[in-house]
């Protein structure tokens, strides 16, 4: 299994790092391709929005594996399936969902791949809130 900051030279289908809570995996390090690019993997699970948004320093490939994803990029909507690419550039508001009923697995691609550390702040910070949550709600006193 390869993590970590060692630059591997194949990445078998069940090597990665998981993002904490995420469904999300680390396939490529962006450290291992000198912060060229990263990929990860992961899986969307049915009726399920990555809310809009933007990255202002990396342009973002996403590529569905298998399954079926809703991807609107700068107001263009498209509903795509497996082996389709979707380009979302750097400064350009996109977002994603999974309208059906079916599990979609994705790959995302980001250049440069500056954007690993993005993804183990937030989920630290999910980790956090969904144990917060799982404590229930704190009474006032």
């Amino acid at each position: 299994m390869t993590t970590g900051s060692t630059r591997p030279t194949a990445i078998e289908p069940d090597d990665g790092e998981a993002i904490g809570p995420l469904a999300m995996i680390h396939k490529v390090r962006s450290v291992w391709a000198n912060d060229g690019l990263s990929i990860l993997e992961g899986v969307l699970g049915p009726r399920t929005l990555i809310p809009p948004h933007t990255h202002s320093r990396e342009d973002e490939c996403s590529y569905v594996l298998e399954g079926q994803l809703t991807f609107d990029v700068g107001g263009s909507v498209v509903t795509v399936g497996p082996g389709s690419y979707i380009l979302k550039p750097r400064g350009v508001f996109h977002a994603f969902w999974n309208a059906t009923e079916d599990p979609a697995r994705v790959m995302e691609i980001h250049a440069p791949g500056t954007f690993d550390a993005f993804h183990g702040e937030l989920a630290t910070i999910l980790s956090g809130h969904l144990a917060a949550e799982e404590q229930g709600p704190r009474s006032a006193s």
